[in-house]
This record gives C-alpha cells, sequence and structure tokens, in this order.
C-alpha cells in the first residue's frame, strides 16, 4: 500500500501518517471464555475514516494492472470488460433484464 501511495505521489509526511496509523495494529480475540490479542498485519481498519479511501485507491490500481491481461467477456454479444463494486439494486435490475431479454 505505502508503494501505491508513492507512486501516485502521496506526499511523504502523508504517507507517514498513514503508516503510523495502521503500524502495530492489534485486535482482541475472543473464543467461548478465552480472550487472547493479537497483532493484525494486513488490511485496514474497520470504521476508520481512511478505509474507504485507501481500499478505493488499492482497488483502482489492481484494476489498472489487470487491464494489460484482462480481455473481458461477451454477455449478450456485448463485450464487458471490467466489473466494479456494483449496488445490489442496480445487479438485481440487471439479472432481470437479462432473463427477459
Amino acid at each position: 500500500m505505502m508503494n501505491i501511495l508513492k507512486m501516485i505521489t502521496i506526499d511523504h509526511r502523508d504517507r507517514r501518517i498513514v503508516g503510523e496509523i495502521y503500524k502495530h495494529q492489534m485486535t482482541s480475540i475472543k473464543i467461548k471464555e478465552s480472550k487472547r490479542e493479537v497483532a493484525i498485519r494486513k488490511g485496514v481498519r474497520h470504521g476508520c475514516n481512511l478505509s474507504p479511501l485507501l481500499f478505493n485507491i488499492y482497488t483502482e490500481q489492481a484494476i489498472n494492472e489487470s487491464k494489460e491481461y484482462c480481455t473481458g467477456i461477451k454477455v449478450n454479444g456485448v463485450r464487458i470488460q471490467m466489473l466494479r463494486f456494483v449496488p445490489k439494486i442496480l445487479k438485481i435490475m440487471i439479472l432481470k433484464w437479462m432473463t427477459t431479454s
């Protein structure tokens, strides 16, 4: 993630802040009556205001890299090269359209 932030020219001070926020994250795992602290090594914090932004930046980079290799699929004669995150209601509308066409 830090490499991606550097590549898209995020200032080094801002990258350092992001790194400090996510460095040495801990969480508690409770199984029955046993509770244990464990380190979080990957991912972003649930509920953190930065999480959606970091997720979008990371996903956009992955999509850009995959465009080199992805030729897409044909659906009813229409080539779809890339599907992104579609809200459920739109997905339902598309499925209904495909079944009635």
